[in-house]
């Protein structure tokens, strides 16, 4: 069969683009918007940061560090900016962090879950809400930390997330324990809709436990008689043994 051609390119954009990093995570909301957020970014030239320990201290994106910034690409425009972000009552600005996962509920909205400063794991958990595209001059960004009934899985970061449809998002796998460098194997499910979170029992044959992973969310057939599926590639083990299996949890 003839190879599928895909091919690269390379748009110029125009704003304040955010400083290098990595770490980070992406989401679209809206019709032409991409939010990203965190990671750990590169300080500037001659200005590098040292903390005792030798850990890299939480910073704004200016001095390079851990980062809370959130930055929006208006994808039709080609465009960078920072939402205006307004905080909901009795919430704070996202923690920063890398390793955090962005799913996207609707057009609009957006939760941020997990992540880890100095290999310290997170279960921090933030609402994101759009007033218009996130990217729109005038829109703003609410930003809220909602109560959740439940339990919520154990702190994580490099974990996957994904939204199997009606404000239901699964978590797995990751890293975390005392020092943030067990791999974890169990899965949770955050319900965006009755604020609850659910600890999934698990059967069958497990997959390894595992971080630095990649999945997705799979709807098998339409309707209500729809299965829900997360397929999962790859990712390391606590003792770093890189993998390429695949498997496939039904929800």
């Amino acid at each position: 069969p003839a190879a599928l051609v895909a091919s690269w390119s390379h748009p110029q954009v125009r704003g304040g683009a955010p400083p290098p990093r990595a770490g980070h995570c992406g989401v679209q909301l809206g019709s032409e918007s991409v939010l990203l957020f965190g990671g750990f970014c590169a300080p500037p030239k001659g200005k590098g940061k040292k903390s005792k320990g030798g850990a890299p201290p939480p910073s704004s994106d200016d001095g390079g560090g851990y980062s809370n910034a959130l930055f929006g690409l208006n994808l039709r425009r080609g465009v960078w900016s920072q939402p205006l972000v307004q905080l909901g009552a009795g919430s704070l600005p996202p923690a920063a962090r890398v390793g955090a996962t962005a799913t996207a509920l609707d057009a609009h909205a957006a939760v941020l879950f997990g992540g880890a400063v100095a290999a310290q794991p997170s279960a921090a958990l933030d609402l994101l809400r759009a007033s218009d595209e996130p990217t729109a001059q005038h829109a703003q960004l609410l930003v809220s930390q909602p109560a959740v009934d439940g339990a919520p899985p154990p702190p994580r970061y490099h974990h996957c997330a994904a939204h199997l449809g009606g404000g239901a998002v699964v978590i797995y796998g990751g890293k975390g324990g005392a020092d943030g460098q067990a791999a974890l194997g169990d899965v949770a499910l955050l319900d965006m809709a009755a604020m609850r979170w659910s600890l999934v029992e698990l059967r069958g044959v497990p997959p390894a436990p595992r971080a630095a992973h990649a999945a997705a969310a799979v709807a098998v057939g339409v309707g209500a008689g729809a299965a829900r599926q997360l397929w999962v590639f790859g990712g390391s083990t606590a003792g770093g043994m890189m993998l390429n299996d695949i498997h496939v949890l039904e929800l």
